[in-house]
């Protein structure tokens, strides 16, 4: 199976990329939790 996916390394982010990546996360993984 191929399957295309973009690798995200949250820690390192600054505090509002991470605010956006988590709002994106909670649309496929309500619980927020890593890894998805």
């Amino acid at each position: 199976m191929d399957m295309e996916f973009e690798a995200i390394d949250v820690d390192l982010l600054d505090s509002g990329e991470q605010w956006l990546i988590v709002k994106e996360l909670k649309k496929h993984n309500p619980d927020a939790n890593y890894p998805t």
